[in-house]
């Protein structure tokens, strides 16, 4: 009889341990399912913001960030250098356009002003925030922007500005 009562003790423990296996088993396939599922989410929406149309040209379009102040220029030598590096730019091989501005379009970072329009009120919940750049000359030529009246920023017209 003992004999027996052991067999049936391993039967019964061996169920039990082949229930949990097929349990995990079934999880982990579960999650492995929803993971994929996931993962085609993102490849598929990464796809759409690819085909997004931004406004401007991004197809030869190079963007870069340099922030002199981090090298221990002041504001002076910061304007000096970036007018220098923009001079070179433009001269480099193979660049068509090149300008400067001070936010980066589309990176999450924007500056914005109140502002105000003589004998125009607001309506009480009417946002007069307005997001601003500043811009060099042949900005939106580099961006591929077109600029649909009038002309372009020009270096002359900083020199008359507001600063």
């Amino acid at each position: 009889m003992a004999p027996t009562l052991k067999d049936t003790a391993t039967s019964v423990a061996g169920g039990r341990s082949a229930r949990l296996r097929k349990a995990l088993v079934a999880s982990q396939v579960a999650v492995s399912l929803l993971l994929l599922i996931g993962a085609g989410l993102f490849l598929r929406t990464l796809d759409n913001l690819l085909a997004v149309d931004v406004g401007f040209d991004t197809r030869t379009l190079v963007s870069f960030t340099v922030d002199p102040s981090l090298s221990g220029y002041a504001p002076a030598e910061s304007k000096q250098l970036a007018t220098a590096l923009l001079d070179r730019l433009g001269r480099a091989p193979g660049i068509t356009a090149a300008g400067l501005a001070a936010q980066r379009l589309l990176d999450g970072s924007q500056r914005t002003a109140d502002i105000t329009v003589e004998g125009y009120r607001p309506a009480p919940d009417e946002d007069m925030d307005q997001n601003w750049n500043t811009v060099s000359p042949g900005y939106f030529r580099a961006m591929g922007i077109p600029v649909l009246r009038g002309r372009e920023f020009e270096a002359r017209d900083a020199a008359s500005a507001r600063e």
